[in-house]
Order: C-alpha cells, then structure tokens, then sequence
C-alpha cells in the first residue's frame, strides 16, 4: 500500500511538471503565431501601398484632423487619387474615373494603446479616416507613420534629392505586445518613389 502511495504521488508529480511544460509551449505558440500574423499583415499593407503609390497621380500627407501637413512632418494618413487603370483601386475598371484612397492610422481594436492602419475607398470624393475602412495592419505601435522629406528635412534620416522624384517614408512598427514593450519589436521601413511627380 506505501508503495503504491508513493508511485502515485511520484506520478502526480511528474504529471503536473509535463503540463505546466505543455502549457508553457501552447501560449510560446500563440504568441509566435500572433507576432507573425501581425508580421505578415504589415508586409501585406506595405506591398499594397507601395504598388498604389507608384500608380497615383496625387499623393498628401495629413493629420489626424484631415488636414494636409508639411513636407519633413509626420502625418496619420495620406490622401491617394488613382486612375481607373490602377488595377489596385478596388472599385472601378473604368480608365476614365479616379478613384480617391485614404491610408490612415486608427484605434486598434486588439491592444489598448496600439494603432492599426485602415483603408477607405471612393469614386465620389475623399474618404475621411474612419476604422469602418477596411483594416491592413494592427498592432503600430506608432500613429505617425507617413512622412514626405524634403531637401531640408528628413524623414527618418532621409533627404529628397534635388533632381529625383519625390518619396514617401514609411514606418511600420509592429509589436503584438504593446506599443510600451521593448521585446518582439519588428520594424517595416520603406522609402517609395512617386512616380507619377514632378521632380524638382
């Protein structure tokens, strides 16, 4: 009877010390699983709006409020005109149309404190920031991530050049832990020519 006592805590032991270990490596799981979905969605966004950029003819930074912000000033969205040709726009395959896009920052609905990057759409005039748009990105960890450089301001380190066409600097920083954590942090950084400018 002590033996079999003492088997059976022997047992409870090692049984507790193998779930603990299984429950460990099931919430590893969910977090490795969620900073790549937040990954993937911000590589995603970012290809999306480098192959609208490249295709529209007019492109402003703006703030919170809507309103157009200076060249080297960050801003929490930009306000796209694409053709009807542009095969991104989503809403018309009529060459003749412009479709009106607005890239901006909102609310995360996943983290408190955290920003998601929302898209809106129309043919009738420009969208204003709403997170009713349809949602590319979570988890920023900024509000600010456009910004157009100057030949005197940067943006994230980078001038516009004199003689090229002008770009726009965009910081996606993605951390499903909260816009407060110094761990699992990934940046997505891209500078994208606008093709359809005037160079300077």
């Amino acid at each position: 009877m002590i033996e079999l006592l003492v088997t059976m805590a022997v047992m409870l032991i090692i049984l507790s010390a193998l779930s603990t270990v299984a429950v460990g490596a099931s919430r590893s799981e969910v977090r490795i699983n969620r900073r790549y979905q937040a990954q993937a969605e911000g590589r995603l966004a970012l290809d999306k709006l480098r192959r609208e950029l490249h295709c529209a003819s007019a492109v402003t930074v703006v703030s919170s409020s809507a309103s157009p912000v200076s060249d080297g000033t960050s801003g929490n969205g930009i306000n796209l005109t694409l053709g009807g040709y542009c095969p991104t726009n989503g809403l018309t395959s009529n060459t003749s149309l412009q479709v009106f896009v607005t890239w901006c920052t909102g609310t995360s609905t996943a983290t408190t404190g955290d920003f998601a990057l929302y898209r809106l759409a129309s043919l009738s005039s420009q969208p204003t920031c709403s997170t009713s748009g349809m949602k590319w990105a979570d988890y920023l960890t900024t509000a600010t991530p456009f910004c157009l450089p100057s030949t005197t301001t940067a943006c994230g380190g980078v001038f516009r050049s004199a003689t090229s066409l002008p770009v726009l600097h965009i910081t996606l920083p993605v951390n499903v832990n909260g816009p407060s954590s110094t761990t699992s942090s990934f940046r997505l950084v891209d500078d994208i020519a606008l093709r359809n400018s005037v160079r300077s």
